[in-house]
C-alpha cells in the first residue's frame, strides 16, 4: 500500500541520515556553538550590570533561542531549509526583544502587556524602534527577520509567484 504521508517520513530519515554522513562537520560545527549557550545562560543568572541589575528575565528568551535552533538545524539536516526559517524567526525575533530589554527594563513591561495597549507595543516594537542601542547589529539583526518574514513567513507577491513560476532548474 502507497501512503504519501509515510513516503515523506521515510525521505525525511533518508535525508537526516545522509547528513550526518555527509556532513558531519557542520553537525559538530552546531554542537560546538550550541555549547556557548551555557554560558550565555550562566551570565543573566549570576552577573548583575553597571547599575547592579539582574538580566535574569532574558534566560527565558536565550533558551527560546536554543530551542529554536535546536529544531531549525534538525530541519536543515533533513533537506528542508524552508522549515528552518520559519522555526528560527522566534529566536532572531528574540534577541531583538533581548536589545530592547536590556535598553530599558520598562520595554519588558509594554512586552508583557501587548494585549492591554497594542498602541505602546507597536511604537516600541516595530519598525526602526525594535533597533536597540544595547545590542551590537541590531539592525543587520532585523534585517534577517524582515527577510524571513517576506521570503518564508507573509503571503505576499514574491511568496505566491514563487510557486507558480517555473524556472530552469
Amino acid at each position: 500500500m502507497k501512503v504519501p504521508f509515510l513516503e515523506y517520513r521515510s525521505v525525511l530519515a533518508y535525508n537526516r541520515d545522509v547528513f550526518l554522513i555527509e556532513h558531519s562537520d557542520l553537525l559538530k560545527t552546531f554542537i560546538a556553538i550550541d555549547n556557548n549557550f551555557d554560558e550565555l545562560i550562566r551570565l543573566p543568572q549570576t552577573r548583575r550590570d553597571r547599575d547592579n541589575n539582574s538580566h535574569v528575565s532574558l534566560v527565558p528568551l536565550i533558551l527560546l533561542l536554543r530551542r529554536q535552533a535546536h529544531c531549525a538545524f534538525d530541519v536543515l539536516s533533513a533537506d528542508q531549509s524552508y522549515q528552518a526559517w520559519l522555526l528560527l524567526r522566534p529566536g532572531v525575533e528574540a534577541v531583538l526583544i533581548i536589545g530592547k530589554w536590556v535598553d530599558d527594563s520598562e520595554n519588558a513591561k509594554i512586552w508583557q502587556d501587548r494585549a492591554k495597549d497594542p498602541g505602546a507595543y507597536q511604537k516600541t516594537y516595530t519598525g526602526k524602534a525594535l533597533q536597540s542601542a544595547s545590542l551590537i547589529g541590531s539592525e543587520r539583526i532585523q534585517a534577517v527577520l524582515r527577510t524571513i518574514n517576506d521570503r518564508f513567513v507573509h503571503a505576499n507577491l514574491d511568496y505566491y509567484h514563487r510557486h507558480l513560476d517555473v524556472g530552469p532548474g
